[in-house]
């Protein structure tokens, strides 16, 4: 039979929950004299409810579940705990276990009868080490750990730079865990090391210009990054040209070297061999690459011509049909006479992506010719990308808008926040710094594009929010390098006070003093002055706590305006941006910011003695913003959609069978937490593994207890209903297909599928109707069910002409009707295969059947024990009258 279309004729009408049932002596109680009966009125309900995260957590601290897991040992305490972090129970055997609690705690006041549906998330073999990394507790850094990471409580820094990432792992507490237990840490990180002079920030590494115009045998230092991977060694860029170190290994992409060697060639190609080589890595940063230039056969033709000379590395763009031999990868483009593109140094992980024949798009760099029988031939590439361009180097110069502004001036200008004050940030740009008045909400280092209108305040430019435009459009990469400081002595603040009568922009200064506290106020007095006093304008509550009064410091910042006192020039404003407290101290390294950075996500494992990395892979919050998330996490399941992508651009060039355990912040449920998907790559995606599924069971209350309850109630008793009208016609299909058929009836149609749920006909005639199923087509009498009338047929001299057709009629009345129930338990066992074939008695113990007999003109059941996926049992002698 179909099963498909039969399961489909069941609704959820037709299911009746042991418990369901309505009150049928109400009106017999209320109304009919001298009728006694307890008119005790009942709350019998029946409850549709599905878990959320929140009540897995409730589950976990209920009063009586902890009693439970407690009476039976440590192991189910720490399974009953895990089930409060993890949102899912371990086995359906937990939820039976512990969800009656939670059931009686929610619906208190519910009668004896009542039934409460509850769907539930639950494990299925999930490995050990992947439920411990979803029991993950979470923790993030404090300012303590900071100190403790600097070894100062003054001289600190609250992020963790590369200098001080090892010591991440000594931070985190451990009170609680056990060995093998995981930790989410959130923390700050930044790139760039504190400036070595106090609140004057690092200057940022400047890579050289010397690639591209060195030549041959000169000796170069070259300050540039590795901006490729191959087998024959690294290729090295800086701001002039890229160059091929030739056998230098142990580097990896995004290194900042510094190098010091000699330029030589092979091949017409320029190279840094490893003779008197030195080579120091002092940083890392992001790679994006330069346009490629793109080459098509006829270039490669010209070139193996043209190039008769030695050249630095090009950035290039190929079209063509990878040709494996061997340990040779050719690449054959269209066009070419005698030209063929070669992968130069290709890594295992490369050849693993590449197959003979395969039409790609080859991005990196053009590196030297290489000869086949003494002539050129061979034009080498050094791959970098595959398919898919690289990300582009950002090419964005910052404007000088500020050359020769007056007041009321329109400006549009591109540049970097480079200090922040309580009064706004100073912009900076290639032409000078000038204060956003009242502009809020950006930090050092945002790069930002802004439209507004030159003002002026106390002879300094100024730019108002009034008409402003303004987008942070990135960061920089380093952290603002603000020059060497005008030192500002008492003579030349006494000067100011006199020669600045023009607007002016900020520029960077310092001044040597003692700061003096009143009230919100912060002078500062310069040795040498008459009337000037310096002022620490726009003082943020971070540089409050630093300058106490009296503390005799250098302080950094810009110089912005001069302000009056009774009409005269006194105050000589500047905003800081660093503190010398004179003894070596950066004594604002902890509360101002001097160093652009970023939250930081990671992963640790306890070991029982320390902590260790782990190789669980956490989406980073920059991630997330590249993924389109706003708040910084996933919307259950919107992971399931952005996880693949984000792996398939983290591992290019997985194999099959690589796994990655990814953990994200996911919203789920009114709340955020993280959650551990592992993932499998199959040599083309990543594919989620499913350990998990969604279950439903039903939860009783009887004297007072609530249960787990595995038995599924069928009521047929409802003669006019479609589902019990649908039940008996797969019952009379059931008896035309293994009873009728088999005596010698017509199988269905030609072709042997059923296309309705009716008896179809066969050449246009309906089957004979000499055996169990009547000329209808919509009763049998084998167990006398009728889809017509919605109910059995038990009367004996309705069916005595079909069990004589089937040599059964010697027997008596009696006899018939136990043949009838017989027959039905024998139908209903095959008919219940067919509308549930992938029940399993995990989900269901028993499953009751309720139906109408017409003849005794009584309600009866059936119980039906379920022995196997799809495989249903009588119960003996539990067919009953109701």
């Amino acid at each position: 039979m179909n099963k498909n279309i039969i399961t489909k004729f069941l609704s959820l009408a037709a299911v009746a929950l042991i418990g369901w049932g309505c009150e049928t002596n109400y009106f017999n109680e209320q109304y009919l004299d001298g009728y006694e009966q307890d008119n005790t009125i009942t709350d019998v309900q029946t409850i549709n409810y599905t878990l959320s995260e929140d009540d897995y957590s409730a589950i976990a601290k209920n009063s009586t579940n902890k009693k439970i897991a407690e009476a039976a040992g440590e192991d189910a305490v720490a399974a009953l705990n895990a089930i409060g972090k993890n949102k899912y129970f371990g086995s359906a055997d937990e939820a039976a276990a512990y969800i009656p609690a939670f059931v009686a705690s929610a619906y208190p006041t519910v009668d004896d009868g009542s039934v409460v549906m509850v769907t539930y998330t639950t494990a299925t073999e999930v490995p050990a080490e992947l439920q411990k990394m979803n029991a993950a507790t979470e923790y993030t850094l404090k300012d303590a750990d900071y100190q403790t990471i600097w070894g100062s409580e003054e001289e600190f820094v609250k992020a963790i730079t590369p200098a001080t990432e090892s010591q991440l792992l000594t931070v985190v507490p451990s009170e609680g865990l056990e060995a093998g237990d995981y930790v989410a840490v959130t923390y700050n990180y930044s790139a760039e090391e504190p400036g070595d002079e106090p609140g004057v920030p690092a200057e940022p590494t400047t890579f050289t210009s010397v690639l591209g115009a060195a030549v041959l045998n000169d000796a170069v230092e070259v300050v540039g990054y590795v901006s490729a991977v191959s087998s024959q060694g690294i290729v090295l860029t800086d701001d002039a040209g890229s160059v091929l170190m030739y056998k230098t290994t142990g580097y990896e992409l995004g290194d900042v070297l510094k190098v010091s060697g000699t330029i030589s060639s092979f091949n017409c190609g320029f190279q840094i061999g490893t003779s008197g080589l030195t080579v120091e890595k002092i940083g890392t940063t992001s790679v994006k690459y330069p346009a490629p230039v793109e080459l098509t056969g006829a270039d490669l033709d010209n070139l193996l011509v043209e190039r008769v000379y030695d050249d630095y590395l090009q950035f290039v763009k190929v079209v063509g049909t990878v040709a494996v031999s061997g340990n040779y990868y050719n690449l054959n483009v269209d066009g070419t006479t005698a030209a063929s593109g070669s992968f130069y140094g290709l890594t295992d992980e490369q050849k693993a992506i590449l197959s003979d024949g395969q039409q790609v798009t080859l991005y990196g760099y053009f590196s030297s010719i290489s000869k086949s029988g003494g002539a050129p031939k061979f034009v080498n590439f050094i791959m970098t990308h595959l398919n898919e361009a690289p990300e582009a180097a950002e090419n964005v110069v910052y404007t000088s808008a500020f050359e020769g502004i007056a007041d009321g001036d329109a400006v549009e200008a591109y540049g970097y926040i480079s200090a922040v004050s309580a009064q706004g940030p100073i912009f900076t740009d290639n032409s000078g710094s000038i204060l956003l008045y009242k502009t809020s909400g950006y930090e050092v280092g945002d790069k930002v594009a802004l439209s507004g209108t030159i003002g002026s305040y106390n002879c300094g430019f100024q730019i108002g929010t009034s008409g402003l435009t303004i987008a942070k459009v990135g960061t920089v990469k380093t952290t603002p390098y603000y020059g060497t400081p005008m030192e500002l002595t008492g003579a030349d603040m006494e000067a100011l006070l006199t020669s600045r009568t023009e607007n002016e922009l900020a520029y960077y200064a310092s001044m040597t003093g003692t700061a003096s506290v009143s009230g919100n106020y912060i002078n500062f007095n310069v040795d040498g002055t008459t009337n000037a006093v310096g002022s620490i304008y726009g003082a943020t509550d971070n540089v409050k706590e630093v300058l106490t009064d009296g503390l005799e410091c250098t302080v950094y910042g810009y110089f912005c305006s001069i302000s009056k006192s009774g009409g005269a020039p006194k105050y000589v404003n500047i905003i800081v941006t660093g503190v010398d407290a004179g003894d070596g101290i950066v004594a604002t390294r902890a509360s101002i910011k001097i160093d652009a950075s970023e939250k930081l996500y990671a992963y640790l494992k306890w070991n029982g003695s320390a902590f260790e990395k782990s190789d669980v892979l956490a989406v980073q919050p920059a991630d997330y913003k590249a993924m389109g998330q706003t708040y910084g996490n996933f919307t259950n399941p919107d992971q399931d959609t952005y996880l693949p992508q984000f792996l398939a651009q983290a591992f290019p060039y997985a194999q099959d069978g690589d796994v990655k355990n990814v953990a994200f912040r996911c919203f789920a449920s009114g709340a955020t937490s993280w959650k551990v998907d592992e993932y499998v790559s199959n040599g083309q995606a990543w594919v989620k593994t499913i350990y998990f599924e969604d279950k439903t069971d039903q939860f009783r209350k009887a004297e007072g207890v609530w249960n787990i309850d595995r038995t599924l109630e069928l009521d047929f008793t409802n003669t006019s209903s479609a589902d019990t009208k649908a039940f008996y016609q797969y019952c009379v299909n059931w008896v035309y297909d293994n009873k009728d058929v088999p005596m010698g009836a017509p199988t269905r149609d030609n072709a042997g599928v059923i296309v309705s749920t009716d008896i179809v006909t066969i050449d246009g005639a309906k089957p004979a109707g000499n055996y169990w199923v009547s000329n209808y087509g919509n009763n049998e009498f084998y167990t006398g069910a009728s889809a017509y009338h919605g109910n059995l047929d038990w009367r004996p001299s309705a069916v005595k002409g079909a069990f004589a057709v089937a040599g059964l009629g010697d027997l008596s009345d009696d006899e018939i009707l136990a043949a009838l129930k017989q027959n039905t338990t024998e139908v209903f066992a095959e008919v219940l295969h067919y509308v549930y074939p992938t029940m399993t008695p995990e989900e269901y113990k028993k499953v009751v059947i309720k139906v109408y007999a017409y003849g005794p003109n009584k309600n009866y059941s059936f119980d039906f024990a379920v022995v196997g996926e799809g495989q249903f049992e009588y119960v003996a002698d539990s067919i009953t009258e109701l």
